[in-house]
């Protein structure tokens, strides 16, 4: 009896391993947890990653000291963001990343500091459906949330809700 309980909880462990590496949870795509980075869903064809694209560069340009992270969702995306700015995951290991971290759209970004969740949402105001926006952004989320962690490196800021296209994540 001990035995099959043994085995039994050996076969759970196992599962659970296996979980976590379909899920994307394993060491395979680690997670930064080392000052300050900001991981960002990106598709070059998602209307709504194309009017947020410039407010996107705008704040990486203006906090060039913490890291930032392209989760590129298609495979088309090797030059839609700056490659001196950013550091791109392709497709596959993109959706891992951004399934971990419970990104469900593009663009959308999780802004971390020492491996603590600051800010998760939307870069700006300007997406209002998915294709429909406004031309200007009246708030850039992403640019204050990189202000209130530089003022506050512990700060903790609302998430606002990401409209873009639906990332599939049927790996």
């Amino acid at each position: 009896m001990k035995y099959l309980s043994t085995l039994g909880f050996i076969l759970f462990l196992f599962s659970c391993n296996s979980d976590l590496k379909e899920n994307g949870l394993s060491d395979e795509n680690p997670i930064d947890t080392v000052g300050i980075t900001a991981y960002v869903s990106f598709n070059s064809q998602c209307p709504n990653c194309l009017r947020s694209k410039s407010a996107l560069i705008e704040a990486a340009s203006a906090y060039s000291s913490f890291k930032w992270k392209a989760l590129l969702i298609d495979d088309l995306d090797s030059s839609s963001l700056p490659s001196a700015i950013f550091d791109k995951y392709q497709a596959a290991k993109a959706k891992k990343i951004a399934k971990r971290l419970h990104l469900k759209v593009t663009p959308e970004v999780f802004l971390m500091s020492h491996g603590k969740k600051v800010y998760q949402g939307a870069i700006t105001d300007q997406n209002k459906a998915l294709g429909q926006g406004k031309l200007v952004a009246q708030s850039n989320y992403l640019m204050n949330a990189c202000k209130a962690l530089r003022i506050n490196p512990d700060t903790s800021l609302q998430s606002t809700k990401a409209i873009g296209c639906f990332i599939e994540f049927n790996l």
